[in-house]
């Protein structure tokens, strides 16, 4: 899965060894509903052409419950290749961040002017850490007792703002269309939490 507004690949170690290339996907599927000017509904499955080696992933479930208040106030892991600080330069190696998820009325709310927070999405965000430039597309995973993916970093105000959690699209609202979408492929379900 990854952000429909930035679909690239990369190496998963060294993005020196980066490809940026759209021919190493065999096919893209965007959600029919994916809005450039919003973000909403920004959400893509990828069929590569190639499988990734497994010493280069770990692989997380699907989340099987769509109840926004079982995620309020949930430690979760953020992971990409993107800035440390807002405007450095993209990392050269794969970080991450331990974040919090807001409450959807907190998050709905946020400082984000005409930029609307929609039930699709959710924010999250810690003290001086949050997603930043460079890593759309990323997960949000929740890692207990095992990795779930229950976010897509999709966009934000800055890098860490006070007042301005990143955003991401909320997975778990696109499980119809995922389950179409991923039939194909090796599925697990996360526990009841």
């Amino acid at each position: 899965m990854a952000q429909r507004h930035f679909c690239i690949t990369r190496d998963r170690t060294d993005k020196k060894k980066s490809k940026f290339e759209f021919e190493s996907f065999l096919h893209v599927t965007q959600h029919p509903d994916f809005n450039r000017f919003t973000y909403d509904n920004d959400i893509a499955v990828l069929r590569l052409a190639e499988p990734i080696p497994e010493h280069l992933y770990r692989s997380a479930c699907l989340p099987d419950f769509d109840d926004d208040n079982r995620l309020e106030g949930v430690e979760a892991i953020v992971s990409g290749w993107g800035s440390t600080i807002e405007k450095g330069p993209p990392s050269s190696i794969p970080m991450k961040a331990e974040v919090n998820i807001w409450a959807q009325e907190e998050c709905s709310g946020a400082g984000y002017g005409r930029r609307k927070v929609t039930p699709r999405m959710l924010c999250a965000n810690a003290p001086e850490r949050d997603s930043c430039t460079g890593d759309s597309g990323g997960p949000l995973l929740l890692t207990r007792p095992y990795y779930t993916i229950v976010g897509i970093v999709s966009w934000g105000r800055g890098c860490a703002r006070q007042g301005y959690p990143g955003v991401y699209a909320r997975v778990a609202k696109f499980l119809p269309w995922l389950k179409v979408a991923l039939r194909h492929a090796c599925m697990c379900h996360s526990p009841k939490y």
